[in-house]
């Protein structure tokens, strides 16, 4: 189904909420939280578009508490108010609390250009610098190297180009 900004959309009027499993998903599915929705869509597949949507008809709410995703809804109806591109999302993102960009860099695949981006506006959060190592850059032992302060310390002190340095142990 090929969706256009202003439209409304009908579903089949019995609405599954889905997590884990696509086939057995109906409805419209949709989150309060820009960064819910990477955990569910790979974003890198040809035809995934984002969107800022209104859902109504029947709504039904679900989340997954064990790992901190809330406000998510699946919905009869929705209309596609305006799609987003790339970098609109990379900016709300950049504006959101700690927890929701947490969310976005474990599950969002970014490009180098948006990595260093996320470093520099980042650098002086030590979780974040951590959470960008492990899951964007794929340095998985950076929670246990012994040289991870040293690692850290640098990519505070001095931005996003020391941490091309402590890749390696």
């Amino acid at each position: 189904m090929e969706f256009k900004e202003g439209n409304v959309y009908i579903s089949n009027p019995n609405i599954v909420p889905g997590m884990y499993n696509h086939s057995s998903m109906k409805g419209f599915h949709m989150s309060e939280e820009l960064s819910n929705v990477f955990r569910f869509f790979d974003i890198s597949k040809e035809g995934i578009e984002i969107a800022q949507v209104t859902g109504f008809g029947e709504c039904r709410y679900f989340e997954d508490e064990y790992n901190g995703y809330y406000d998510m809804y699946v919905c009869q109806n929705i209309k596609i108010n305006k799609f987003l591109t790339r970098e609109e999302y990379i900016d709300i993102i950049l504006h959101e609390s700690e927890i929701e960009v947490m969310k976005f860099i474990k599950t969002f695949p970014m490009n180098s250009k948006e990595k260093i981006l996320f470093m520099r506006q980042f650098r002086n959060n030590i979780q974040i610098i951590e959470a960008m190592f492990y899951y964007q850059y794929g340095v998985k032992d950076i929670y246990e190297r012994k040289d991870r302060t040293q690692i850290l310390s640098k990519v505070m002190n001095n931005g996003q180009n020391s941490s091309q340095r402590g890749k390696g142990k």
